[in-house]
């Protein structure tokens, strides 16, 4: 095993955390070559390490290869593979509990005291005695 490989291997938390950030997966999600290889190129980058296209491309199935071995990847078919990282589990989903209806108010025995009138009920006001004393003349 090459040191790109080995880095890849030695450092697998921090690359599946990384390439984690870059694609939606999770424990028991499909995977593809073409996004583990940019994920790959990316990760060189990200290191200040080289990474030509075609070069990274062979890292990335010498490094595919390695995780295979480790059970991290599970091979679906030649360009696909199935997640098993168990530290990627999505959290339950809880079902939603309708919230209980608010208990009815006490009803206070104390009189109620009436508000003062708003400006608009006084301006009515105004206007329909002046409209009665106009019809009463």
């Amino acid at each position: 095993m090459n040191d790109p490989v080995k880095m890849f291997v030695d450092r697998q938390k921090d690359f599946l955390s990384f390439f984690k950030t870059r694609f939606n997966i999770f424990h028991e999600s499909n995977v593809f070559f073409r996004d583990l290889h940019y994920g790959v190129m990316a990760f060189l980058q990200m290191n200040g390490l080289p990474n030509r296209y075609s070069s990274s491309e062979e890292l990335t199935k010498q490094v595919v290869a390695a995780y295979e071995g480790m059970n991290v990847l599970v091979r679906i078919d030649d360009r696909s593979w199935m997640m098993n990282y168990p530290l990627f589990k999505k959290a339950p989903v809880k079902a939603v509990v309708p919230a209980k209806p608010a208990t009815p108010a006490v009803k206070s025995t104390a009189p109620t005291i009436p508000s003062a009138p708003t400006m608009t009920q006084q301006n009515a006001v105004a206007k329909l005695t002046t409209v009665q004393g106009e019809v009463a003349g």
